[in-house]
């Protein structure tokens, strides 16, 4: 959505030496990356595309929000244990597996079973 928008002529136009000439111009809004991502559920879903894409930090930051916006959210513990794990953060990845598993059992598995394997559980 384009606004247009019209100076007074003559503070701009002298401004620019011009005279009194009318001057306008169109305003383009500038896009957003986080704009339009307003729900936990988007963020969640932000984080999983940057963890298949093998962007984890950035991943950690998405799922990071979601669970701000929603604190019980086991499935974004689980993503950003998981994230954490791939950084080799293996007590935050501990951490919030264990928090994945207290709202919901089971849903961290994955995560401990990396953790088991590497010995940090």
């Amino acid at each position: 959505m384009k606004t247009r928008r019209t100076f007074p002529a003559l503070a701009l136009s002298v401004l620019l030496g011009l005279g009194a000439v009318p001057v306008s111009y169109t305003v383009a809004p500038v896009p957003s990356a986080c704009a339009a991502v307003q729900t936990a559920a988007e963020w969640y879903q932000r984080g999983s595309e940057a963890q298949d894409e093998e962007q984890y930090e950035e991943a950690v930051q998405d799922y990071t929000e979601a669970i701000r916006l929603e604190p019980s959210n086991a499935k974004a513990y689980a993503g950003r244990g998981y994230s954490y794990f791939c950084i080799g953060w293996y007590a935050d990845a501990a951490q919030d597996a264990k928090r994945a598993d207290q709202l919901a059992p089971g849903s961290a598995d994955a995560v401990f079973e990396l953790l088991r394997e590497h010995g940090d559980q």
